[in-house]
């Protein structure tokens, strides 16, 4: 422990723990008064939910530690998979909330994959293109985790949540960009991400108008 406490980097805790505490602040700010009034609990219900996620991700983070960072991609592999089938699941037996079926309601709390998956994203990307460093020419090996990705995209997508869909390829698209791939797999990567949903929108909006009645109506005259 000792060891772990001397080279962690103090500065980052030291924020990290501030915005904990400024969260925690924030939660009870803004639900104290709907927790009492609207769900009929205490006003301190969710700050002790929050409060308890964060000693659960305190006691995971001290576990953590204890592992080197070479191992986080072998768990990457597994748990990208897990999570997977957890945003397939959520799609059948999921509770809705804004309009939107993505948690799983346990009763006590609630868990939303699509979260979980933005992390082990993050550690998947980077391990595979550490490990494939000297094929990133190739583009198979340079796409692949791309097309993983929009499969995880298209998921939660389909939930629907675009707000949570946008913020996952956009942390994607930084990490693909930071990438030292081929400029060339780069460039016509980036202007296919560019061009492909205005493409599907037109075509869209063309086979909705080869069936509108405007247009049969026009033909007629």
């Amino acid at each position: 422990m000792k060891k772990i406490i001397k080279y962690t980097d103090k500065p980052l805790l030291f924020i990290t723990v501030i915005l904990f505490i400024i969260g925690l602040i924030m939660v009870f700010s803004a639900s104290n008064v709907t927790a009492y009034m609207t769900k009929e609990v205490s006003p301190y219900n969710y700050f002790i939910k929050q409060g308890v996620f964060l000693i659960i991700s305190l006691i995971l983070s001290l576990i953590m530690v204890r592992f080197t960072t070479k191992s986080y991609g072998f768990f990457s592999w597994i748990l990208l998979f897990l999570g997977m089938l957890a945003l397939v699941g959520v799609l059948f037996i999921g509770a809705k909330r804004n309009q939107a079926v993505s948690w799983f309601d346990l009763g006590f709390f609630s868990i939303q994959p699509s979260e979980f998956i933005k992390i082990i994203t993050i550690v998947f990307l980077a391990d595979y293109y550490d490990k494939s460093e000297r094929n990133l020419k190739d583009w198979k090996r340079s796409i692949f985790p791309l097309l993983v990705c929009m499969v995880i995209a298209c998921l939660i997508f389909i939930q629907p949540d675009l707000g949570t869909t946008i913020i996952y390829c956009a942390i994607v698209g930084v990490l693909f960009l930071a990438v030292p791939i081929d400029k060339e797999i780069k460039y016509k990567t980036l202007l296919f991400v560019c061009f492909w949903p205005y493409h599907c929108r037109r075509s869209y909006h063309m086979a909705w108008w080869k069936r509108s009645p405007t247009r049969k109506a026009i033909r007629k005259i």
